[in-house]
């Protein structure tokens, strides 16, 4: 089970890293950081509910990070074994190129 679980976070880490965008203000005013967002994710992938974990203390980053997994839609489907719905934990960061 682990190596699946680990191939499929991998999986739903680039399927978010393709759908976020960087907020302009937050661009333009040079914040970063990393926003914890939870996912509940039905045994399809499709993204039934998120919220808010851990904000990163910029509001406008943290909206941009639960929009990014509402975006997303639909995620790669968890491993068969995990039960469902399942609550996940995704880290969305934001981090600007120097």
């Amino acid at each position: 089970g682990g190596q699946a679980e680990a191939d499929w976070t991998r999986a739903v880490m680039r399927r978010l890293e393709r759908v976020r965008s960087y907020p302009a203000a937050a661009r333009h005013s040079r914040a970063e950081g990393v926003v914890l967002g939870q996912a509940t994710i039905g045994a399809d992938g499709r993204v039934l509910d998120t919220r808010l974990r851990t904000s990163c203390g910029n509001a406008d980053l943290d909206a941009a990070a639960l929009a990014t997994v509402t975006r997303a839609h639909t995620l790669p489907a968890p491993p068969a074994h995990l039960s469902v719905p399942l609550q996940v934990d995704l880290p969305v960061v934001f981090a600007l190129r120097s």
